[in-house]
């Protein structure tokens, strides 16, 4: 019996192996032609997490440096992440942009807001569909505090530092004004630099009497954002690469999975 399942699971494992050959072949020979580079922005942008700036830059590179490449989409299906990884793309972009004459175009799906807008607007045109949820030019910072909860029950804080502001948003300490102040300076020159880099790249496509207008953390659906100039227009992946770019040839550069993840999630979905 033991030999059995072993022979059966064998046998599953040449035969993805030999789809994942297939498959990577098919891609070799799209390649190999002129056609459109897809890089994913999906889900938070974080250094931990899938979508981050070591990842992305390197997807951004392959596609640049390919000589079959005739454009590159940044397909963007995110909330936003943290400011620094959404930056380092950001100015990746913009480098690229300086060095080669390739486009590269954003097109939103069903979410582009904070950090993946800040992606967003270092690509030459921003694309949504018109009910796409676009914006939220913000920062935000959040924690809980238990000052009162461990009073109640009775626990006593211990804590050892050096360096006045060293314990600053540490949730069992009461919070004051000073410290507050400290925080939202921080936001404040985060949200500044956002709101600048807008400016710089959007500078006239904006539609607005004052730049306040867009920088409050609100979202909008893509029929409110083209009238503030925040997108350029409605197309998707399909009909950009069809109609704009003339080619229906797209080839995914995001970060690919190692062989062990792709064996593991065949094997998931067969079980």
């Amino acid at each position: 019996r033991h030999i059995f399942f072993f022979i059966i699971l064998v046998s599953l494992l040449i035969i993805i192996i030999i789809n994942i050959i297939v498959y990577n072949n098919k891609i070799n020979n799209k390649i190999n032609k002129k056609h459109i580079a897809l890089i994913e922005i999906t889900g938070t942008i974080a250094e931990k997490e899938k979508t981050n700036a070591k990842n992305i830059i390197k997807s951004l590179n392959k596609a640049f440096t390919n000589k079959n490449t005739k454009a590159i989409i940044l397909k963007i299906n995110s909330p936003g992440g943290t400011p620094v990884q959404a930056n380092l793309i950001n100015n990746h972009i913009k480098r690229l942009r300086n060095t080669t004459n390739k486009k590269i175009f954003s097109i939103i799906e069903d979410i582009g807001t904070s950090g993946a807008y800040l992606i967003a607007i270092a690509t030459e045109k921003i694309y949504c569909d018109p009910s796409s949820i676009v914006g939220s030019v913000g920062v935000i910072v959040n924690y809980f505090g238990f000052v009162d909860t461990i009073n109640k029950l009775g626990i006593e804080r211990r804590l050892y530092k050096t360096g006045k502001y060293k314990a600053i948003m540490d949730p069992f300490i009461k919070k004051n004004e000073e410290e507050d102040k400290i925080i939202n300076n921080s936001l404040n020159y985060i949200h500044e630099d956002f709101v600048n880099n807008i400016i710089k790249s959007r500078n006239n496509k904006l539609i607005v009497n004052n730049i306040n207008e867009i920088s409050t953390g609100k979202f909008w659906v893509g029929k409110e954002a083209i009238k503030f100039g925040l997108i350029d227009g409605f197309y998707d992946i399909y009909s950009l690469s069809f109609e704009i770019l003339k080619t229906n040839i797209i080839v995914n550069y995001t970060k690919e999975k190692t062989l062990i993840e792709i064996i593991s999630k065949k094997i998931n979905k067969i079980f």
